[in-house]
C-alpha cells in the first residue's frame, strides 16, 4: 500500500464525549496512516466547574503505528475558528491531503485509503462523497442515499456532503487565509473552492461514508 502522501484529519468537537471517542477510534482503524488533530471546546471553558474537558477519556485509545493523535481543549469560537484551532496544532505545510472528519458520522475502514487512491488517479484539488444510505436516529436507511446539504444545491454535478470534504495543499492555503466565518463554515469553504476557476472539484465514489442524523442534528431531523 502506498503511504507516501501525508494525510491530516481534523475534527472540532464540543460536548459529545461518546461520539468523540468513537470518531478517534474510527480514524485509528483506517487502513491508511493518518495524523488526527482535534480541538475540544466549551463555552464554559473558563469555569472551575466545567466538566467538558474529555482529554482523560482519550488517553487509553491505542494509536496505530505510523499514526499521530493530537488534541487540545479550549474556549468555543466560531465553527471555522474551532476547526482552524485543530489544524494549528501542527505545521499543515508538512501534509499533502486534508480531511474534515465530523465526530458523529461513520467512516468505514477504507475511507481514507479509497480517497487517497482517487486523488492519485484523478488529481482533484477538492472533493467529497455522498452518504451511502444514512442513519435516522435508530433507523438504518440503507437504500436512501444523501448527496448534499440544503445549502449546497447550487453546485449541480458537484454535490457531496461536508463531513467528507477533502482538499490538497493549494486549497488549504485558501482556507487558512479566511479570518473568520459567522455561522456555517461548510458553505463558505465550498463556495471559495468550488467557484475558484483554477481548482478541480470532483465527487469521489460512494460507499465509505454514512451520515448520522441524530437528535442533535438540525438540518434533516
Amino acid at each position: 500500500m502506498n503511504q507516501n502522501l501525508k494525510v491530516l484529519c481534523f475534527t472540532a468537537s464540543s460536548k459529545r464525549p461518546i461520539y468523540l471517542r468513537h470518531c478517534i477510534m474510527q480514524m485509528q482503524l483506517q487502513t491508511y496512516n493518518v495524523h488526527h488533530v482535534l480541538y475540544l471546546n466549551s463555552n464554559e471553558y473558563d469555569s472551575a466547574e466545567d466538566e467538558h474537558n474529555y482529554l482523560d477519556l482519550l488517553r487509553d485509545i491505542p494509536i496505530k503505528k505510523g499514526n499521530q493523535l493530537l488534541a487540545a481543549y479550549g474556549p468555543t469560537a466560531s465553527h471555522h475558528r474551532n476547526h482552524m484551532a485543530a489544524i494549528e496544532q501542527v505545521d499543515w505545510q508538512d501534509y499533502d491531503l486534508f480531511f474534515k472528519i465530523d465526530d458523529d458520522d461513520i467512516y468505514k475502514l477504507t475511507y481514507i485509503e479509497s480517497a487517497v487512491a482517487d486523488f492519485n488517479s484523478r488529481g482533484w484539488d477538492f472533493s467529497g462523497e455522498i452518504s451511502k444510505g444514512h442513519i435516522l436516529n435508530d433507523k438504518w436507511k440503507k437504500t436512501k442515499d444523501i448527496a448534499e446539504y440544503i445549502s449546497d444545491y447550487d453546485y449541480s454535478g458537484k454535490e457531496f456532503m461536508p463531513p467528507t470534504f477533502a482538499w490538497n495543499k493549494t486549497c488549504m492555503e485558501i482556507i487558512s487565509k479566511i479570518t473568520d466565518i459567522q455561522g456555517s463554515e461548510d458553505a463558505v469553504w465550498r463556495k471559495n473552492l468550488v467557484e475558484n476557476p483554477h481548482l478541480k472539484t470532483m465527487v469521489r465514489p460512494a460507499g465509505n461514508f454514512c451520515y448520522n442524523i441524530h437528535k442533535d442534528s438540525i438540518l434533516y431531523a
